[in-house]
Formats: C-alpha cells, sequence, structure tokens
C-alpha cells in the first residue's frame, strides 16, 4: 500500500529524513505556495535558496488568486511568515 508523507516538509533535509524513514512518497502544499521552484532547486542543489516563509508582497509573483491570498493572509500561522 502507497504511503504518502504529507506536513513539515519545508526543506530538503526534512524531505530526505521522511523518505529514509522508508516513506516513498511525500506531498508538499504551502511549501510549493511558498516556493514554486521547490523541486527544481533541490534537483538544481540549490537547496539554501528554498523560501520557507511567505512573503507578504508576492501574490503577484507567486501567481495566487485574491480568493486563496485572501485567506492564506487572514489565517495566521497557517502559513510560516504570517
Amino acid at each position: 500500500m502507497p504511503i504518502i508523507g504529507v506536513g513539515s516538509i519545508q526543506t530538503a533535509d526534512d524531505a530526505v529524513k521522511v523518505q529514509q524513514s522508508g516513506t516513498p512518497l511525500i506531498a508538499l502544499g504551502r511549501e510549493l505556495i511558498i516556493e514554486p521552484d521547490w523541486v527544481q532547486k533541490v534537483e538544481q542543489g540549490l537547496e539554501y535558496d528554498i523560501e520557507t516563509t511567505l512573503d507578504k508582497e508576492g501574490q503577484k509573483r507567486l501567481d495566487i488568486p485574491d480568493p486563496l491570498w485572501n485567506v492564506i493572509i487572514n489565517t495566521p500561522g497557517w502559513f510560516p511568515g504570517v
């Protein structure tokens, strides 16, 4: 049965630890909203360049629709940095 690790996987090290624990798949949600290039940066060895907190001025750059942005900004603690 496939198992997917979800939650609190913010860095490449986090992902490696989850996979080393025997979990074959990981899911990134908030992390990909905060850093859309997360996977590419890991593949390129640029882990140090991964954003882990939401840029409150980054809605346009991150291409987040207004309804989702409003929920993110108005739900303290849901995203790091908000």
